[in-house]
């Protein structure tokens, strides 16, 4: 009797732990979080936002970022919970939404670069905005040129191109070194046309945005928010 007792008990509390384990699990898929549009998470383009809707779990949400360079994101707690990400710069990073009760999910955020279909374009070439490319070696009585500051009085390193008669060119020049990617600085258009006195203009932007095999790709703009003139050279070697 008293054996049947005892195992009559341990049956009873194995019933029972099964039935608190289950409903654990039952909870524990009710808070999970869901995100509107990421069931294989999402692709964006460098500088642009999306807004997720976040629904099921509790309210406030916070967030994690594996990689805040990559992208740049914020929760808006209130009548419908929503998170707002801002893509800053090609790669990938993990964000983890996490509910007040403890549910939490998390998704991969891949950003392409602004640049993709530049970079990919590995022809050596000098485009200005909005003008007909101008070809390394193709175009008849252009030169393209690059320099570590002896052209033009100028100690700036220099992309651009000249006509064999030099009444016209145009010269990028700016501070800081092209064997690094980033924004470079003091930059400026140095340019003729048809003969006339050289201009030196201010440049808006200049950017190197890939550096690989020896090739270096850049892009300007002459004004803010302008067209984008794109140059791909080869890279600087000393001496050269």
């Amino acid at each position: 009797m008293r054996i049947n007792k005892i195992l009559t008990t341990l049956v009873a509390l194995l019933w029972l732990a099964t039935v608190v384990t289950g409903c654990r699990k039952t909870n524990d898929a009710q808070l999970k979080p869901h995100l509107s549009g990421t069931t294989h998470g999402v692709l964006m383009m460098a500088g642009n936002a999306d807004t997720i809707t976040i629904t099921n779990g509790k309210a406030p949400y916070k967030i994690t970022i594996s990689d805040t360079t990559v992208v740049n994101a914020t929760v808006v707690n209130d009548s419908i919970s929503r998170l707002v990400i801002i893509a800053q710069k090609g790669g990938s990073t993990t964000i983890t939404v996490i509910a007040a009760d403890g549910g939490q999910i998390n998704f991969e955020v891949t950003v392409e670069s602004s640049y993709k279909s530049i970079i990919l374009n590995d022809t050596l070439r000098f485009m200005q905005p909005g003008a007909t490319t101008v070809f390394n070696k193709t175009t008849p009585n252009i030169h393209v040129y690059r320099d570590q500051g002896s052209l033009f009085g100028s100690t700036k390193n220099k992309f651009g191109w000249a006509a064999d008669d030099g009444q016209n060119f145009l010269f990028l020049e700016f501070a800081g070194s092209p064997n690094e990617t980033g924004i470079k600085t003091d930059a400026t258009i140095y340019s003729r046309v048809n003969g006339s006195v050289p201009q030196r203009i201010t440049c808006a932007k200049v950017e190197v945005v890939q550096i690989k095999a020896g090739i270096i790709w850049i892009v300007y703009q002459q004004t803010q928010g302008g067209a984008l003139g794109v140059m791909v050279q080869k890279q600087w070697v000393d001496g050269l």
